[in-house]
């Protein structure tokens, strides 16, 4: 269920998933709205991974299905992040240094 404010906002959202639909801009929309609730742990840790800069819906839900936790990520070594797709040089050092503190 996704909620929208009026006639005319629930006519542009239908219109925005419709042309991700058909342009295949190869990412999904972004989670962010409610907090997750009762969500299985994976979704959950992609609904935070998606809130760090540079990480996408996709990519977040990609690490999180990989590791499938927070400490399991931070644990991970460059190779073990340069093995999911999407995780180039660039990412994974900017993801590094948010979680470790860089």
């Amino acid at each position: 269920m996704i909620s929208t404010y009026s006639l005319h906002h629930t006519a542009y959202v239908i219109l925005k998933l419709a042309a991700h639909d058909r342009s295949g801009l190869g990412y999904e929309p972004p989670l962010r709205g409610r907090k997750p609730s009762g969500l299985p742990q994976v979704a959950q840790l992609a609904f935070v991974l998606e809130g760090m800069p540079g990480l996408s819906a996709n990519l977040a839900r990609l690490l999180a299905e990989r590791f499938g936790s927070m400490a399991a990520l931070v644990a991970a070594t460059e190779a073990d992040l340069a093995a999911v797709p999407g995780m180039g040089p660039k990412r994974i050092a900017q993801l590094r240094a948010i979680l470790h503190g860089g």
